[in-house]
């Protein structure tokens, strides 16, 4: 009985990945780093934020590009947000600078 159980796990394991046609997927995850200057040291608070799965690369790759259009948008400066004061984006890469206390800057970095 035991061998038996120990073969019918075997060949599910082994079974699986071709049993279900398994493939490669693509997993969008966006790194937020928080930095703020105190009176003589740097704070800088990291975190990943996962927003989509896809089946292939360039379903990836369109929500990227999406997602980094949104934030481009999100982090302009206007009136009702008074707190921005500038941003450099590059594809893939967004640095927002906020009024901190000074004569300390505090900015945002999505990566």
């Amino acid at each position: 009985m035991r061998v038996g159980a120990v073969m019918l796990g075997v060949i599910l394991v082994i079974g699986l990945p071709w049993g279900s046609r398994a493939s490669c997927g693509w997993v969008l995850w966006e790194k937020v780093e928080q930095h703020s200057h105190m009176a003589s040291k740097e704070e800088v608070a990291s975190a990943w934020e996962f927003h989509t799965a896809s089946e292939t690369k360039d379903e990836c790759e369109q929500s990227l590009t999406a997602l980094w259009q949104l934030r481009r948008e999100e982090s302009q400066p206007r009136p009702e947000r008074p707190e921005i004061e500038d941003v450099k984006a590059t594809p893939g890469f967004l640095s927002v600078m906020y009024r901190g206390t000074d004569p300390h800057p505090a900015w945002a970095a999505y990566l």
